[in-house]
Order: structure tokens, then C-alpha cells, then sequence
């Protein structure tokens, strides 16, 4: 045989081929479990992106819907108010008027005054009879309606 070779039983070199192979494989086991979970890494980033892009289309949807509602109601109230301050303004007019009917009435002599006392004193019951001015209901926004279930946490 060779003298320059070493020799050494079958059993004992498959054993150690054995063993290197293992350690090998080991290796390699490694780098598939780093690939693997850089893999699960960025198909978890993907998953967060595509979750936020949802909530993102969501909110802009909620966004969208929400605010012509509130202009709608908005231009509604104030066509309210509007109209509430017009009958308003008719009714101040029409009171200053009936005052100064009344005041010119009592400046007149007696004969005068006396002659049309009646029709200005029915004058001033029925300008009485108008109602005392209401606050306007539903003059204001109906802001839990327009905010609700908009905080929230993710």
C-alpha cells in the first residue's frame, strides 16, 4: 500500500464524512431560516403598508362623505337664522312704527287724542300680542352628529 497515505477504517472515515457533511448541513439550515424570516419580515412590512393604505382609503372616504353633510347643514341653518332674522327686523319695524303712532298721538290736543284714542290703543294691544322673540332652535350645529366615532386607535 501507499505509505504516504493514512489509513483508517471504513466505518471511521464515513463517520467523520458523516459528521462534516452535518456540520455542513447545519450551515446551510441557518441561512434558510435567516432567508426565510427576512422574508417573513418584509411580507409583514407589506401586510402593516397594505392595512394602512385600507385605514388611509377609509378615512379619506369618511373624510369625503362627512363634510358635504356638514355644509349641507350649515347652508340650512343659516337660511334659518336668515329667515329668522328677516321676520325679526319686520317685527322691530313694525313695532317702531306702532311707537311712534302712539307718540304722535299723545302729542295731539285733547279733541285729537281723544278721537283716535281708541284706534291706537287697539293698535297697541294687538302689536302687544306679538309674541316675545324665541331664540332660534336648531340654530347650531349638530356637532356630535358630524365628530362621532371620529377618534379612534389603531
Amino acid at each position: 500500500l501507499h505509505h504516504s497515505h493514512k489509513v483508517i477504517p471504513v466505518d471511521q472515515s464515513v463517520d467523520e464524512l458523516k459528521e462534516q457533511l452535518e456540520s455542513d448541513l447545519k450551515s446551510l439550515q441557518d441561512k434558510r431560516s435567516k432567508h426565510k424570516q427576512g422574508s417573513a419580515d418584509q411580507s409583514t412590512e407589506r401586510r402593516i403598508r397594505a392595512e394602512f393604505n385600507k385605514i388611509h382609503q377609509f378615512l379619506k372616504e369618511e373624510e369625503e362623505s362627512r363634510l358635504p353633510a356638514l355644509r349641507e347643514e350649515e347652508e340650512q341653518k343659516r337660511m334659518t337664522t336668515s329667515r329668522e332674522m328677516k321676520r325679526t327686523q319686520e317685527q322691530i319695524s313694525s313695532l317702531s312704527d306702532s311707537l311712534s303712532a302712539v307718540e304722535d298721538v299723545r302729542q295731539k290736543d285733547n279733541v285729537t287724542f281723544l278721537s283716535s284714542y281708541e284706534d291706537t290703543q287697539t293698535r297697541t294691544r294687538i302689536q302687544s300680542s306679538v309674541s316675545d322673540p324665541q331664540l332660534v332652535s336648531g340654530a347650531l350645529i349638530d356637532v356630535a352628529k358630524h365628530l362621532d366615532n371620529l377618534s379612534f386607535r389603531v
